[in-house]
């Protein structure tokens, strides 16, 4: 089991992946075909839904640690450098509520979507959001 300061640290470091693989896309950015499955997707539309993300993992947590949940809002990042911006400001509300959990918060009963292979306790919300950003970034860079 990780400890809720190295599972911050790999979320923090997927970030990182992800804004490396959003500056490496710039001259690469289209929607691709967002309604259609979501490897059709293109670096923005990935972008989007990644970003976007942050604030529904924040809002499982927040949830569980009655704590106010930052918004969740549709974006629409139309170009890489509106893209970062998000992904800062995304992280700095994720992280205002991630912050404050501590070692014995992580085996707390929190909300999960149905199938997803991770526990449905805190620490799995957290896994989930560090692997969430792993996933996309990879796809990005790859596409």
């Amino acid at each position: 089991m990780a400890s809720a300061d190295e599972l911050r640290q790999t979320i923090t470091e997927n970030r990182a992946k992800l804004l490396e693989a959003i500056e490496g896309a710039s001259g690469n950015w289209v929607l691709g075909d967002v309604e259609g499955d979501e490897a059709n997707w293109g670096s923005r539309k990935v972008a989007e839904h990644c970003i976007g993300s942050e604030a529904a993992f924040a809002g499982m947590v927040a949830g569980v640690m009655l704590s106010k949940a930052p918004e969740r809002e549709e974006l629409s990042l139309e170009s890489s450098a509106d893209a970062v911006a998000a992904l800062e400001a995304a992280a700095a509300s994720t992280d205002k509520v991630f912050r404050y959990v501590e070692d014995r918060d992580l085996a707390k009963t929190a909300p999960m979507p149905d199938g997803v292979p991770f526990s449905k306790d805190i620490e799995g919300v957290l896994t989930l959001a560090a692997y969430h950003l792993d996933d996309h970034a990879k796809q990005i860079a790859n596409s």
